[in-house]
């Protein structure tokens, strides 16, 4: 029942969130683990909100420069470091 809720629905991450709390509010608990149970519900949607602000974020055209020359470099400069200790086995 719950999953056919949280799979037909558009957010998934928070319809999940509102199936947590509300099977909170309904499992045989003491209240204060029931406020306890409510309360990491709304640390985990607090969470999720401050996630998907970051990955909405834009990273600057600078950034994304240097670390595609970076990465770059790197990778092209691995195998001769890793020749050492691998021989003709690092070089694809």
């Amino acid at each position: 029942k719950e999953l056919d809720m949280v799979m037909t629905s558009q957010h998934k991450v928070v319809k999940c969130c509102s199936v947590l709390a509300e099977l909170a509010l309904q499992a045989p608990i003491n209240s204060i683990e029931r406020q306890m149970l409510q309360h990491n519900v709304q640390v985990f949607y607090d969470t999720l909100g401050m996630c998907e602000r970051i990955m909405r974020t834009p990273l600057p055209l600078t950034y994304t420069r240097h670390s595609s020359r970076f990465l770059f470099v790197y990778i092209n400069a691995l195998p001769f470091a890793m020749y050492s200790a691998f021989g003709w086995g690092c070089i694809p």
